[in-house]
């Protein structure tokens, strides 16, 4: 069993600290992060919201993924509130890995409370999407389409797009990079500046950093790299 000595710190969302929410909430969100991290793959799943029914999919994703053995001997959290039933939080672990020290910067995890208990939302934490980008680019849904990206403002403006410089903000969409590396792709998506959904969007992108998002969009069934956005879902991967 894995010794864990560990350090918790909050911030103030909209005026409530996480400490607000009680001791209980704040000793169980930490605990099961941290056992989380330090489980092996094949046991994530218990720590995870609907877990037992995500075994076969949590063991696809792990297939090819070597195992770790973490000791964790320290472990700041950073938690931000979503709603009264989410929230996200960032943590810097050390320890050792495989016997060999290790400090991860930025761990980014969502977590929710259903019937009592702190669990992990995990695919809100790993990124997943109920489409993989290879295949919406082949497929090129007409539909709208619910995806997590990383987004970054682009000047990249093509096909059906290339003549709406001046009317569209041109935002890049990316997987989420902890999925197989080499089928993480992008597309670009499009928005309308004057629109109430183009406005709140480079309000948050126009620093030029990269940021996780949850937004749909829409092909024209013609060209799958480049879509319309047409809602913009949440500022982070959490969907409620």
């Amino acid at each position: 069993m894995s010794k864990v000595i560990a350090s918790f710190f909050v911030v103030v969302v909209g005026g409530v600290l996480l400490g607000q929410e009680g001791n209980t909430d704040k000793d169980a969100i930490k605990k099961v992060v941290e056992s989380y991290y330090k489980s092996d793959y094949h046991v994530r799943y218990k720590f995870v919201r609907n877990g037992e029914n995500m075994k076969a999919e949590m063991e696809r994703f792990y297939a090819n993924r070597p195992e770790t053995k973490l000791e964790i001997t320290k472990t700041d959290i950073q938690t931000t509130k979503i709603n009264d039933h989410a929230f996200t939080t960032v943590s810097t672990m050390e320890g050792t890995s495989n016997g060999k020290p290790f400090k991860q910067k930025g761990l980014r995890t969502y977590v929710r409370k259903v019937q009592g208990d702190w669990l992990v939302d995990w695919h809100a934490t790993t990124g997943q999407n109920s489409i993989r980008l290879k295949t919406f680019r082949a497929v090129k849904p007409t539909d709208e389409t619910v995806l997590r990206m990383t987004a970054e403002i682009s000047d990249y403006y093509n096909f059906q797009f290339s003549n709406t410089k001046q009317t569209h903000w041109s935002v890049r969409l990316t997987e989420n990079k902890s999925l197989p590396a080499a089928d993480v792709l992008s597309i670009h998506g499009y928005v309308a500046k004057d629109s109430a959904i183009g406005k709140e969007l480079f309000d948050l992108l126009k620093d030029g950093e990269k940021h996780e998002i949850t937004v749909a969009v829409k092909t024209n069934g013609r060209e799958g790299t480049v879509a319309e956005i047409t809602k913009f879902v949440s500022k982070n991967w959490y969907i409620d």
